[in-house]
């Protein structure tokens, strides 16, 4: 369903956007990761999308950050050829009271 194209998934190594990483793998996805966590995090988020023989990078973006996210966009693109979804799985927010 998705084999050939690429999904780029921001805030990859929390909960939702592992889910999203994995969602996406299972149905031939190759995704590309950004994150500002720990680079074992990240790693591990990594393995299991590869898990599902699926490609993925994880790269340590802030993206609060304008530059780090206009440096880093081009560099994903390179990487995979280009860019068919942006999932958004980061929160700006911590510890947010319910």
């Amino acid at each position: 369903m998705l084999a050939g194209k690429t999904a780029l998934i921001t805030g990859a190594a929390g909960d939702l956007g592992n889910a999203m990483a994995r969602h996406l793998a299972r149905n031939g996805a190759h995704v590309v990761m950004w994150d500002i966590q720990a680079a074992d995090d990240a790693a591990a988020t990594v393995a299991k999308v590869q898990a599902y023989d699926a490609a993925a990078e994880c790269c340590l973006v802030d993206v609060r950050s304008r530059a780090a996210v206009y440096l880093a966009s081009p560099q994903s693109a390179y990487m995979t050829g280009s860019i068919l979804t942006l999932d958004g799985g980061c929160s700006l927010f911590q510890f947010d009271a319910l």
